[in-house]
């Protein structure tokens, strides 16, 4: 008999435990955060303390919960559309509702770290996914772009790719500026002196090595943006042309200016530094050149 109640009792739990992971897991297939590496956990709405996801394992997640990667460490999450969105290290991300019936509809809020979009089902004229940021909110639809959030660089937003140029990424910041966002283009969002500040620019190398650790996206509006050039002889006149703009010459009274060969026969140089090639500063503001000349060797040269 005793034996009996225990058999019961120990089938009311497995009972208990399938019907919960069964309510969880009612929407499998619509909500899975997968672990493709490293340290990833995750807090469910309940408060419970964090569960730690193992590599190469998924679960479902719910209404407002919490993911997390670790330091060197990759999660994804795929919705019932076939959405994806891609967390890199030391990120934190909420999922705060997700819905589907003949349009997804999803909210998260990024809290810091990195995460690259990849919406698959634009729908109307209004976002289907909305990201809540320090800054605003991103209203994306099908569209694939990375937003970064960092306490003190603040918000940036690559877009890469429009399934319809028609339909940009709208953002709308917190002091209600509104910003469309194109294909190719990319939004920064800080706060400067008390004010929300934001610029929108086009792509560039920079920003998409900002990303690095989510890949190349395989698709880029435009085409990728221009690799940068060093040492090449378009690079030259562009410094050159910078150097002589930048150049604040004394007043050229009697003509004095540019020295004639033929008329001078002696110039004198005087200084510390007339000979010793140094054209910047110390520290952070030095920056090492294959080739520096000084004052009184280039004088030599032209004379």
């Amino acid at each position: 008999m005793i034996l009996q109640h225990g058999a019961k009792r120990w089938a009311l739990v497995a009972f208990g435990l399938l019907a919960a992971f069964a309510w969880r897991a009612e929407a499998r297939g619509e909500r899975t955060l997968q672990n493709l590496h490293g340290s990833v956990s995750y807090v469910t709405g309940d408060g419970v303390p964090a569960h730690v996801l193992p590599p190469s394992v998924s679960t479902v997640l719910a209404d407002d919960d919490v993911a997390r990667t670790g330091a060197a460490s990759m999660a994804a999450i795929t919705l019932g559309d076939s959405s994806q969105i891609f967390m890199a290290s030391n990120s934190v991300l909420k999922l705060d509702t997700f819905s589907q019936t003949d349009i997804a509809h999803a909210h998260f809020v990024i809290f810091d770290g990195k995460v690259r979009f990849a919406v698959s089902h634009p729908a109307g004229a209004h976002a289907d996914y909305t990201f809540t940021t320090p800054t605003g909110q991103i209203g994306v639809r099908g569209t694939i772009g990375d937003i970064a959030v960092d306490p003190f660089d603040g918000v940036r937003m690559n877009v890469y790719h429009l399934s319809d140029p028609a339909l940009p990424v709208q953002v709308t910041m917190i002091d209600g500026s509104t910003y469309d966002i194109a294909g190719g283009h990319k939004i920064w969002m800080r706060w400067i002196s008390g004010k929300l500040v934001a610029r929108v620019t086009p792509l560039s190398k920079d920003e998409l090595n900002r990303f690095s650790e989510l890949g190349q996206p395989a698709v880029i509006d435009g085409g990728p943006p221009p690799k940068g050039e060093i040492r090449t002889a378009r690079h030259r006149q562009i410094a050159e042309r910078a150097a002589a703009e930048a150049v604040v010459l004394l007043r050229n009274e009697g003509d004095l200016l540019p020295l004639s060969p033929q008329a001078l026969t002696r110039v004198a140089v005087v200084g510390p530094n007339a000979d010793a090639r140094r054209i910047q500063g110390g520290g952070s503001s030095q920056v090492r050149t294959d080739r520096r000349v000084s004052i009184l060797s280039a004088i030599t040269e032209r004379l």
